[in-house]
């Protein structure tokens, strides 16, 4: 890391402990990406990570993506936004589901008051 750090000429001067610095953040950012590859591959019922999991957990995680995002990763293929379209079926089932209780719920009163009446 040293010697990549002085050749690089990023700064005149470059202290001891820079380049233990350095490691430890790309160690951090490496064990980070495969966490969430890994969980990417886990929902699919797969042994091994592919660059496809690689790019979909990169896209899926905001800092990653604002990190990486002008990275091309071959063989992962686009990202196409469909956990949005996901989000938006899971929210329009639980508004029917709330519309389907209101509606018995009016269905019971309405027994109630012809019971009444």
């Amino acid at each position: 890391m040293e010697r990549y750090l002085r050749k690089g000429r990023y700064a005149k001067r470059i202290g001891k402990t820079a380049p233990v610095y350095l490691a430890a953040v790309l160690e951090y950012l490496a064990s980070e990406l495969a966490e969430l590859s890994g969980n990417m591959a886990k929902e699919k019922p797969m042994n091994r990570i592919r660059p496809r999991e690689i790019v979909l957990a990169v896209r899926q995680d905001d800092e990653l993506d604002r990190l990486l995002k002008d990275i091309t990763i071959p063989g992962g293929g686009i990202y196409a936004i469909t956990w949005h379209l996901d989000r938006q079926i899971e929210n329009l089932e639980q508004i029917a589901w709330e519309r389907q209780q209101a509606e018995e719920a009016l269905a019971v009163q309405a027994v109630d008051l012809d019971g009444v009446i």
